[in-house]
């Protein structure tokens, strides 16, 4: 996947996460650290991903 594809796709569903928990935070006002913690570990770990491991495609041949 290209780099700035990767990210788009991650900034989206980061979005849509942090969206989604603030709405979930208002219902359930009472859970609200959980999805902060939830939202955080998602920023992490796309943080990581974008930044810290190099995606590969490894070809193999079989070996008679």
């Amino acid at each position: 996947i290209a780099e700035e594809i990767l990210e788009d796709v991650n900034d989206n569903n980061n979005k849509n996460i942090v969206r989604r928990a603030m709405e979930l935070k208002l219902k359930y006002p009472d859970k609200s650290k959980i999805f902060d913690d939830y939202v955080k570990k998602q920023l992490d770990e796309c943080e990581f991903l974008e930044n810290e491991v190099k995606c590969v495609t490894w070809l193999l041949r079989k070996v008679e």
